[in-house]
């Protein structure tokens, strides 16, 4: 089989990774550089926190699992707390329903929070909080290397910069269109170009509808610190400040009062502000770097997973592509090559769509797990 796959971020190299393993021709088409859409402004979170409905965080479970069986995470655990009434009731009915999910975590003390963040500085009024026990992180960028490393070696092909115009499904397969070159025919096409879907959909069915990157729930701010002498080796979400390591002593900071398509004049000062409340140490930190991400959500905020209608083009596109990333190219290649049905993407095929406009607006992310 000769596959084409739009996209060289988490998902792109993933299935390209997938579907050379079982012995696919694949060529990859990258507009402008790996990594250089979602991928490059990703938290990079592993978790199945607050995952809803149950289908999501059940896919998100096994995202997990994934990552565990190919150690290409931090299984590191993740803290919590909550500091008032309104956060601890939204906190405690998120445990509740994990608990019922049968998902791991435990309510541990002050200095079981020390023992494995001895740098956290926990607010005084703060007596309990939540350990994650099998959550963690993946730096993305080292995540994509990884992925794609392994799909090179196996014989897939990039073509850098390529830009794909349109895609033309046929009896015998799909025709791509390049900008500046000739169109050309391939088996079966994989879309993993994130926030871009919408665009490269409108000529299948169905087309895929997504936020747009002007849409309060789209813009996602990420700061990254110079390297602290601060031992916090895990993610922390705290209501001021979610923060993991990011690697050589740099943090990444996410604050979800504070995003907006640009950062203002005040953003850096109150990250670095929130972050000495937190950090032991943290009154040295500095901010090398900040990033806008835009979500990659489909509109009605689930992921996409699956063929379109001709069944020569697979769609996937998912807000949760760090996560997700090795699990959907594993299970999309082992739908494409072998015709074997995955149950865990029943909810989330692209034929949902059919037909359907007038989507509610999606809530900008507030609370943990929505980022």
């Amino acid at each position: 089989m000769r596959a084409a796959i739009i996209g060289l971020g988490v998902l792109g190299a993933a299935t390209a990774r997938a579907l050379t393993l079982g012995g696919a021709r694949v060529t990859v088409f990258e507009r402008t550089a790996p990594g250089a859409g979602t991928t490059g402004t990703s938290y990079g979170w592993i978790n199945a926190h607050r995952k809803r409905p149950r289908a999501y965080h059940e896919l998100n479970v096994a995202g997990m699992a994934e990552h565990e069986a190919l150690a290409c995470h931090v299984r590191s655990g993740l803290l919590e707390w909550a500091d008032d009434e309104p956060g601890q009731e939204q906190l405690s009915a998120n445990i509740a329903e994990l608990r019922d999910f049968g998902y791991p975590l435990e309510l541990i003390t002050r200095s079981r929070a020390a023992e494995l963040a001895p740098d956290l500085l926990i607010p005084p009024d703060v007596t309990d909080l939540v350990h994650y026990p099998t959550e963690g992180y993946a730096p993305p960028i080292p995540l994509l290397a990884r992925l794609w490393s392994e799909a090179r070696a196996h014989g897939a092909e990039l073509r850098c910069p390529a830009e794909v115009t349109a895609l033309e499904p046929n009896g015998t397969g799909v025709r791509i269109h390049i900008a500046g070159a000739d169109p050309e025919h391939f088996d079966l096409a994989v879309l993993a170009v994130g926030r871009w879907t919408q665009q490269l959909t409108a000529s299948i069915e169905p087309t895929i509808p997504m936020i747009r990157p002007d849409d309060p729930a789209s813009p996602g701010l990420l700061a990254y610190t110079a390297p602290l002498v601060a031992h916090v080796p895990l993610p922390v979400i705290t209501p001021a400040l979610n923060f993991r390591p990011d690697g050589g002593g740099r943090f990444v900071l996410h604050a979800l009062d504070r995003n907006a398509p640009e950062p203002d004049d005040s953003y850096t000062d109150e990250l670095l502000r929130r972050l000495r409340t937190l950090v032991r140490g943290g009154e040295h930190a500095r901010i090398e770097q900040v990033r806008l991400g835009l979500r990659s959500l489909p509109a009605d905020g689930h992921t996409v997973a699956g063929p379109d209608t001709s069944g020569r083009v697979y769609i996937l596109a998912t807000h949760s592509g760090v996560t997700l990333g090795p699990l959907l190219g594993r299970l999309a290649a082992q739908e494409i090559l072998t015709s074997e049905y995955a149950p865990l993407l029943d909810a989330f095929r692209p034929t949902r769509f059919a037909g359907k406009t007038g989507f509610a607006p999606l809530k900008p992310a507030r609370h943990a797990g929505e980022q």
